[in-house]
């Protein structure tokens, strides 16, 4: 049961969502593909992009690993794996998303070499990932990277950084953290907990308060959409982006890697 949300305009309510708003900037940079291109959405769990992929003209596969998140995804994958080890082979795709993913990845540059390999000599990746961010995802959530982190981490991996993109600065940090506070609110409500898992239940005898208290979370959220988007609104002020919540990259591979001369080799 989610609070309402019908207070605002999605297109307002994104903007109030700051790691919403960049992880959509960061996909809305993907080219449109002619229909026989190949994606790859590496850790998709319930595959919340997979129709964006598909209006962008794009053949649609997935991957994730045994203990994904959410278990009634697990049979919807193309592949059970982790982006650890792709049974895929080499120079498979056109691009590949990997959305939120690096973070929760025992061995993150052994995972960027996996997507160095099975992406195509002129292909994509569109990655985002956390720096100044809460635990989630536990117990896989092991890593938060800076700018120089992910430069260097993919650049080990046979890709060079085409574009990376802070997910804003300090207002917008703080814009995200309160549009999250009806969220808190709600889940210790009926859960207890501000984090519930997947297959946590809400507690019965909670159900009667929560409906006492929707009014109560409609105000709050309403409010905290409103004092979001302010805060968001001015983030342009902050030029150095020192508290940002994560980064959004676009990388491309090393024309003369070594994966690339050994798929030549084998094509000739």
């Amino acid at each position: 049961m989610e609070f309402p949300k019908l207070s605002l305009p999605k297109i307002v309510r994104d903007f109030a969502d700051p790691e919403t708003f960049y992880i959509e900037s960061c996909l809305n940079q993907i080219p449109t593909g002619d229909m026989k291109s190949l994606a790859l959405d590496a850790g998709a769990g319930p595959q919340g992009k997979k129709k964006f992929l598909t209006q962008k003209n794009y053949l649609y596969e997935s991957s994730d690993f045994e203990s994904v998140f959410d278990p009634s995804s697990l049979t919807k994958q193309t592949y059970i794996c982790s982006v650890e080890n792709l049974p895929m082979e080499d120079c498979r795709y056109d691009v590949i998303i990997s959305i939120q993913v690096l973070e929760h990845l025992e061995k993150p540059e052994k995972a960027l070499a996996e997507m160095s390999r099975v992406l195509k000599t002129d292909g994509m990746i569109f990655l985002t990932t956390n720096f100044l961010y809460p635990r989630h995802g536990e117990p896989f959530d092991f890593f938060r990277f800076t700018l120089n982190g992910l430069i260097l981490l993919s650049e080990r991996s046979g890709l060079t950084v085409k574009s990376i993109s802070p997910h804003g600065g300090f207002p917008a940090m703080c814009a995200q953290f309160l549009h999250e506070v009806p969220l808190y609110f709600r889940n210790f409500i009926i859960f207890g907990n501000s984090h519930p898992s997947f297959d946590q239940r809400p507690r019965k005898r909670r159900i009667p308060f929560l409906f006492m208290m929707l009014l109560p979370i409609f105000v709050l959220n309403f409010a905290t959409q409103i004092l979001s988007l302010l805060l968001h609104s001015i983030d342009f002020l902050d030029k150095t982006n020192r508290y940002t919540l994560g980064y959004s990259l676009v990388l491309t591979k090393f024309q003369d890697s070594p994966i690339e001369r050994n798929h030549y080799e084998k094509q000739k």
